[in-house]
């Protein structure tokens, strides 16, 4: 059995609305029976990213699938879409919609500080919840802003990765790469994490006082962002902290 995780883009709904470019508005079964009718007609470059990607993956009605969908308006109907179409036309009843809040690119902070961590917190419990399968973690879809982030997490849960170019047929699959992180820096900061957990940041004196004397100090520094004398962890950081607390069950 194969859990695939779904990073949702719009391009279901952009690709109906510029061969239907007459039409105003739509319905969900309209886009629906499109996509099932371009799928018979092998027209995939009609559907959407995800979708050839699921095709292409040789996705089965057995199979989990788990839609991730901007905290957007558009995430949302187009994931409602993908929902419809893998149930009704794919055959596959397990299928999942998840709305990650926070992730939208209208406050970049919000992005930071609230989309990231959310969308690894849900990868960690779909992980959980479907242990043992096969795992694939689609980033075919979704903001662009997204993709380096799902990628440095399918290494660091050991995911293979999936993506397929809008114009080509062709599947790239990135394989579970056999890297070991080494986590001695973050399990050094560890406490100075767990107060930006509880607290959002850190004052920066609180933070020079920390690193002060210590010979990695330039390490811990890159792993940060200062704004207005505050010290927050960059995404890159939230990333391991976030894969740290769930290698060892924190």
């Amino acid at each position: 059995m194969k859990t695939f995780i779904v990073s949702v883009g719009t391009s279901v709904i952009t690709n109906y609305k510029r061969k239907f470019q007459y039409k105003a508005t739509f319905e969900i079964d309209e886009v629906v029976g499109h996509l099932r009718n371009a799928v018979e007609k092998k027209l995939l470059e009609e559907t959407s990213a995800e979708i050839k990607t699921l095709i292409k993956a040789d996705i089965s009605p057995e199979d989990n699938v788990y839609l991730l969908s901007t905290d957007t308006k558009d995430g949302k109907i187009a994931s409602n879409i993908l929902k419809t179409f893998i149930s009704g036309v794919l055959n596959n009843s397990n299928v999942k919609e998840l709305t990650i809040g926070g992730l939208q690119v209208e406050d970049s902070r919000k992005f930071r500080d609230e989309g990231i961590k959310n969308l690894i917190s849900l990868i960690q419990k779909i992980i959980i919840d479907e242990t043992p399968s096969d795992f694939y973690l689609i980033i075919s879809g979704g903001f662009k802003a997204v993709v380096p982030y799902l990628t440095i997490a399918g290494m660091l849960y050991n995911i293979a990765v999936l993506y397929i170019f809008e114009s080509t047929d062709e599947l790239i699959k990135l394989p579970p790469v056999p890297i070991k992180f080494d986590y001695v820096l973050i399990d050094s900061i560890k406490e100075l994490l767990f107060r930006m957990d509880s607290e959002g940041y850190l004052r920066l004196e609180e933070f020079q006082e920390f690193i002060s004397g210590r010979t990695d100090k330039s390490k811990i520094e890159s792993l940060m962002r200062i704004e207005d004398d505050k010290v927050y962890p960059t995404e890159i950081l939230i990333l391991l902290w976030q894969a740290y607390k769930f290698k060892y069950s924190i």
